[in-house]
Formats: structure tokens, sequence, C-alpha cells
């Protein structure tokens, strides 16, 4: 619950997406897509679920408060859980509010007395039993917080890792190479020349030496869409996806007849412009215009 929620504090979850999706047409998305972009729009609204689930999670983890902490709990669970399924979401996503739907009903179901008592005013004769899974003292549930944040801040910080490039980048002369760049935080990044040629692939960054290198791997966002529409209809495990991801690449590339792009370029930011060049060639002047694009701004 608490990683559900740390998650869309820091933009792993309800993030606008990779910034080299910044371009993309709306017709482009499928419904995780649109499902994530959309709920993802307000950053307020992603902060008051998380806070939600923050707070249902403490409930739970004290006798007198596990109650309202259940019903909050299931309050939104069973609506993530909805979205999940027939948005269709992810299987890992599926699977984690599928788990925490349980949960709640399993608490809800082992404290029915309870429940009806509370909530209707039906008083039993037969005095209620406490179930041995419910937590002995609060000291342990204190204690088990600040371990549980911690793990799981450090996971996310681990995953969402940042650098001086990433945004999106346009060329200021129309007599260079590339028209716009984009940088995305996890390593991945898409090209765009004025030939309308967009490039997909990866991206190495060398802070020390104020360089980086990509290789991309495609040069088509149809071709970017067959893969994954691909992966989606082969309804793989997570471990398997890689190496089907490499054939089909190489499956279309072939198809549509695709140069692999590799280059390596020195940078230097000077407030909004990048600026790339590489030995004697003609530096490249890039302006950083991220700010257009609101959603990436949050």
């Amino acid at each position: 619950m608490f990683s559900y929620a740390l998650a869309k504090i820091f933009k792993t979850q309800f993030h606008f997406g990779p910034v080299y999706e910044a371009d993309y047409n709306i017709s482009h998305y499928d419904g995780f897509m649109l499902t994530w972009y959309y709920f993802g729009y307000s950053r307020t609204y992603g902060l008051i679920i998380a806070g939600c689930q923050i707070l249902a999670g403490n409930l739970i983890l004290f006798r007198k408060t596990e109650r309202i902490g259940t019903i909050l709990l299931l309050s939104f669970m069973i609506n993530i859980l909805l979205v999940n399924i027939f948005y269709e979401i992810g299987q890992e996503a599926l699977l984690m509010s599928l788990s925490l739907t349980l949960m709640g009903f399993f608490l809800l179901i082992s404290d029915w007395r309870g429940f009806l008592n509370y909530f209707f005013k039906i008083n039993f004769s037969q005095k209620e039993t406490t179930t041995n899974l419910k937590l002995q003292s609060n000291w342990l549930s204190l204690l088990a917080l600040p371990i549980l944040l911690f793990v799981n801040i450090n996971d996310i910080k681990k995953s969402n890792k940042q650098n001086d490039l990433i945004g999106v980048w346009k060329a200021i002369n129309p007599n260079q190479n590339y028209f716009k760049i984009y940088f995305d935080e996890f390593m991945l990044m898409k090209i765009k020349d004025f030939e309308e040629k967009t490039y997909f692939g990866v991206y190495e960054i060398n802070k020390n030496q104020k360089a980086f290198k990509f290789d991309s791997q495609y040069y088509s966002e149809i071709g970017a869409f067959k893969v994954q529409d691909s992966i989606n209809k082969l309804n793989l495990n997570e471990d398997e996806i890689d190496n089907i991801r490499d054939d089909l690449i190489s499956h279309f590339n072939k198809e549509m007849n695709i140069i692999e792009l590799k280059n390596e370029f020195s940078y230097k930011i000077n407030n909004d412009t990048l600026i790339l060049f590489q030995n004697s060639q003609k530096k490249q002047y890039f302006l950083n215009i991220t700010k257009n694009y609101p959603s990436l701004m949050d």
C-alpha cells in the first residue's frame, strides 16, 4: 500500500509518460496509456489518492482504527481494480490491486460482527473474538512503518534517475542534422530530423566528461507501435519480453528497410540552450522547449 502511494508521490505512477511520447497523436494510445495520462494530468489528484492510500495503510495498522481503515481501503481499491481490469493496465498492476482488494475483504470478513454492529447497530450476544492475525502492539506497527517507507523510497529513487538532459530540445538552426531531441529519465530517447524521420533508441551519459552516446533501434513511430502492439497481443511474462522485443524490432526493421543510427556527442548546457559538438564538426544548438508541455513539468 505504501509503495503504491509513494509511486504516485515520486511520479513513477500517474506520470504523463516517457518524454519521447510528448508529441504522439492520441489515436496511438491504448487503454493503458489513455488511462495513465488522464489520471496523470492532475498532479493534485494523484497526491490526494496517494494521501488516502497512506492514511488507509496507517489506520489498518492500529486495532482501534482498523475498521475505518478497511472501509477507506476498499472504497478506492475496488475502483482501481476495475480500472486495471477493463482498461488493461497491466498484469503486475492487476495482481497488486487484486491482492490489496482481497486483503481488504479479508479484514472486513474477519471482523464482520464488529462491522455489522458499527454500521447497523446489530448487537450479538456472543463476545467478539479477535483474530490472531491482528497486530499485538502499537509499537510494533510504529517500528515497521518507517522501515517500509525507507525501503520503498530508496527503490523508487533508484528507478527514477535524473540528469540535466531530460526534456524536449528543439533545433535553433534549420541547417542542423536534428530537428527535435527527446531525452527520457529512463535513458530512452527519440530524435526527429528535418525529413520527418523519427529515431527511437537508448542513450548513455557520462556526466564527468559531459558527453553522451546513443543507439537507435528503429526510426519509425509506426514501427514502434507495431512492436509494442505485438508484445501486448502475445501476453508474455516480463522475463520473455526483452528477447521477443529484439526479434520483433529486427523483423520490422527489415520490413521497413530501417538503418540503425549510432552517434556520440559532447555537450554543454547554457541556461535553456543545449550545445552539441563532435570533434571538428559544426556545433548544433537546441532550445529547451519542455515548458511547452505542461504535463511534463509537474
